[in-house]
This record gives structure tokens, sequence and C-alpha cells, in this order.
């Protein structure tokens, strides 16, 4: 998706509806290692925009601790369903040259 970048029309977005922390425990390690939303901030070249959803505030003060004031990053906190709908996928659209990538991973099986 990103090898598109050549062409400089195109507009890509990283969303993830179940952010997180940013950090997650490895089942391998035990220890943290970086979660996809913040793989995703260290990918080169980046993506235009972020969307980092979560339903629990504290993980969004998490990642806002984190990822401080850039511009690009747009923390959302609340329920994916209705968050993806009304506020991200509308700033989404083929007809605007805007192509996402949308990571949906649940904790566990709370996606309509």
């Amino acid at each position: 998706m990103l090898s598109s970048q050549q062409n400089p029309s195109f507009f890509h977005v990283y969303i993830d509806a179940f952010a997180g922390t940013g950090y997650h425990l490895s089942r391998t390690s035990g220890g943290m290692v970086l979660g996809s939303p913040l793989n995703a901030l260290l990918l080169q070249p980046p993506f235009r925009e972020y969307h980092l959803i979560d339903l629990d505030g504290n993980k969004i003060q998490g990642l806002r601790d984190i990822v401080g004031s850039r511009q690009d990053v747009v923390l959302r906190h609340g329920n994916c369903n209705e968050v993806l709908l009304q506020d991200v996928f509308p700033r989404v659209q083929y007809k605007d040259f805007r192509r996402g990538l949308c990571l949906l991973d649940p904790y566990k099986l709370t996606l309509d």
C-alpha cells in the first residue's frame, strides 16, 4: 500500500480500532513489546494520518503521553463501532484519493 506513495495524490491513513496502550505483553518473551499503533508510527515511508481508537480512556491517555502533540495522530476515545462510522470513515473517501488501512483486532469479540 505505501509503495504507491510514488503517486503523491494518494493520502494514506492508518486506523487502529482497538489501539490499546501502544504496547503489549509478548507471549514468547513475557516482556513488553511495541504494539501495532507504535509500529505503524515508526514505518517509513509514513502514513499521512493516524486514527487510534480505544474504548478505555486510560489507554487513550497512555497513547496521548507517547505521541505528544503530533499533528498527524488523532486519538479517539469511544466505541469503535460508532467512532469508525461517524468520525473516521467519512474522512477516508475514495473520491478524495484517501486510502485507509483499518486494523480490527479486538481484545474480545465486541465488534458489531
